[in-house]
């Protein structure tokens, strides 16, 4: 994606359009985009986080792991998962698998 669809898919996102244009340029710039098959594991409970991320197409199905209890989710487009990783160290809570 260019820079201004980055820009612009990221103001459509709840958690960040309260950050604004200017924010939200300077976490498009840094932003990476990843492609996961079908059953990919993007991240596993328990692990240091490294980042969070947004659910640009299909959706990702998150599993509970020993850190965290609670029953399977499965979460789409603009939704932004792994966001206290933004703000500090942390492990996942959850196994994050491409559907």
């Amino acid at each position: 994606m260019a820079l201004d669809e980055d820009i612009a898919f990221f103001e459509q996102v709840p958690a960040l359009a309260a950050l604004g244009k200017q924010a939200l340029r300077i976490l498009a710039i840094g932003a990476e985009t990843r492609t996961l098959q079908s059953g990919a594991v993007l991240f596993y409970a328990g692990e240091l986080a490294d980042g969070g991320y947004v659910v640009q197409e299909g959706s990702l199905i998150l599993e509970p792991g020993s850190v965290a209890e609670g029953s399977e989710v499965t979460v789409g487009p603009g939704t932004l998962i792994g966001e206290l990783a933004l703000l500090t160290n942390t492990v996942c809570q959850a196994t994050a698998i491409a559907k």
